[in-house]
Order: C-alpha cells, then sequence, then structure tokens
C-alpha cells in the first residue's frame, strides 16, 4: 500500500500548496468523463460540482478514471454533508472533498470526522478505488489520513461567524470562501467587492493563516477578481466552469466572424 500511485496527486497539490504555488482548477458539470480528459493538461485540479448539478456516480466515475489516467488532482463539492454523501465520492476514487454550506462548527466536525478513518476519524472502511480494489491493512488507512484533501466552504453568516473555531479542527485542510453566496448571507447579494464582503473575506483569510490552514475559492471566470484574492492570500482559485468557457468561447468568435 505505501507505493500506491492513486495518492499522488494528492501529495502534488499539497506539496504545491505549501510551496506557495497557487493552483488553478475549473469546475466540471457536463457527464461526459472526456470532458476532465480534455481539460486536465490545462489545470492544477479539477472541482466537480455535486451541489448545484445532477450528476450521476456512473458519471462521476468516469471523471475520475479521466484524473487518473492524467494524474490530476480532483475534488468534489457535495451538498450532503451525511456519510451518505461523503463515502460513496471518497471511495470512487476522489482526491479531496468540499462542504458546501456548513452553518456552524458542529457541521464542520462531523464532516471532517466523516472524512477520515479511525483513530483520527469516524470514515466507515469501504476503500474501493484508492486501495486499487484490493483489502487494506493498517498502511492503507494510514496513507488515506495522511492525504485526504478535506475542506468547507464558508458561505453562511453562521459558518463566518464560527471560522476561528472552525480553522482550528485538526482534520480539516482547508477552508473555501463562497463569495456570492456570503454576499447574499449578509444581505449584499452578488456586490462580492462591497466593503462589508471584502472584510468578510479578508476575516476568513487571515484566521485560516494564523492556523495554517490553506484557503480556496470558488468563482466564476474573473481574472482580475482572482488576481485581487491571490493577493489577499487565497491559495487555490477554482475559477470558472466548464458551460462557461464553452458559451464565452463560442461568443468570441462568433462575434469575430459577424464584425
Amino acid at each position: 500500500m505505501k507505493n500506491n500511485i492513486f495518492f499522488n496527486p494528492i501529495k502534488k497539490f499539497r506539496d504545491n500548496l505549501k510551496d506557495g504555488q497557487i493552483q488553478y482548477g475549473i469546475s466540471v458539470g457536463f457527464n461526459d468523463g472526456l470532458v476532465s480528459e480534455a481539460i486536465a493538461d490545462d489545470v492544477d485540479f479539477l472541482w466537480y460540482d455535486m451541489e448545484h448539478v445532477v450528476m450521476d456516480q456512473s458519471s462521476l466515475n468516469s471523471h475520475f478514471l479521466s484524473c487518473r489516467s492524467k494524474q490530476k488532482f480532483s475534488i468534489v463539492r457535495v451538498g450532503n454533508h451525511n456519510p451518505s454523501g461523503i463515502k460513496p465520492v471518497l471511495d470512487a476514487g476522489a482526491n479531496g472533498i468540499i462542504a458546501a454550506q456548513i452553518n456552524n462548527l458542529e457541521e464542520a466536525v462531523l464532516f471532517s470526522d466523516n472524512c477520515r478513518y479511525p483513530t483520527l476519524g469516524t470514515r466507515g472502511a469501504g476503500a474501493r478505488v484508492p486501495s486499487n480494489y484490493r483489502s487494506v491493512d493498517d498502511s492503507f488507512f494510514e496513507l488515506a489520513n495522511e492525504n485526504i484533501f478535506v475542506a468547507v466552504m464558508i458561505e453562511t453568516v453562521g459558518a463566518l461567524n464560527a471560522i476561528e473555531d472552525i480553522v482550528q479542527i485538526k482534520n480539516l485542510d482547508s477552508v473555501v470562501i463562497g463569495p456570492y453566496d456570503l454576499s447574499g448571507a449578509i444581505h449584499k447579494l452578488g456586490d462580492v467587492q462591497n466593503p462589508i464582503v471584502e472584510d468578510a473575506i479578508k476575516k476568513i483569510i487571515s484566521t485560516a493563516k494564523k492556523y495554517n490552514k490553506f484557503v480556496g475559492i470558488g468563482m466564476p471566470i474573473n481574472i482580475e477578481y482572482a488576481q485581487k484574492m491571490i493577493s489577499l492570500g487565497v491559495d487555490w482559485v477554482q475559477i470558472g466552469n466548464d458551460h462557461e468557457y464553452l458559451i464565452k468561447q463560442v461568443e468570441v468568435v462568433m462575434k469575430s466572424l459577424n464584425n
């Protein structure tokens, strides 16, 4: 189990973050795993959205196969924080997992604990893909606990108010800023550059850094805003999604042809 290559993309992603290399990725919502294969060479990670997108397990399996063939870090955002929403994603081969809409410390702790095996957590032992479908021993559980990348979204008032406690969770690797939902939570929906929203984001980043937690962010295609967030201390950036890039490139080409 010590030579299990499944964990290589996680190690690379984590090492790059530790070295101060900003990691960039896009969100994937299309079902076809060939989308991931086509994109993988140009990004540092692929983010799969199971909060807003209806993606079945078979489609997710296909995407993960593409990621493994390219040795690319994969991370999934889930709306279901319970073991029933966590285990199928991790056992199918996700390198990382993000909980959306965390409202308090208790939810963050339960989610984080359910992503790691005992004695560090409470994850059920049913590893399939990460174990290469083989029987597991203590070395596998240790390897999995060391490498799985666990993050929670900070996008609600409850999570923002509890940020000091959330970033001290032992089993948590990163927080992820959701600027749009955060702006809505503090009654500035869509105004992500409002000073009140920016102050909240700065608070999240500075508090996370104090406890050596990585900071991610999810956003549409907005290079200027991404650069601004990086200047504030964000470590990894999900910028745009598959259909957004498709539409924008079609718009560029059609506009050029019609001029």
